[in-house]
């Protein structure tokens, strides 16, 4: 799930922290500030990034409006892991 903020695109990811396939587990808030877009990235695609931490992000959630803070990273680079 990604979208656009100002002039910046951004992603709420998620990770398999469990090792069991289900990318689920932990929500980041991921800032692409990649030079070469030359990747594009798409729903359900499984990806490495590379970036920095920079702090935490607080979204509202569509349904209940309730707000979580959630990690947030700089993407740098991204590899493609699977699609």
């Amino acid at each position: 799930m990604g979208g656009t903020y100002g002039n910046s695109k951004y992603y709420r990811c998620y990770a398999d922290a469990s090792g069991q396939g289900y990318y689920y587990d932990d929500e980041y808030y991921v800032q692409d500030d990649r030079y070469d877009e030359s990747l594009k990235l798409l729903d359900d695609d499984i990806i490495a990034v590379y970036g920095t931490y920079e702090g935490i992000e607080t979204i509202t959630r569509a349904i209940g409006l309730t707000s979580d803070e959630i990690p947030k990273i700089s993407m740098k680079y991204v590899d493609l892991i699977g699609e």
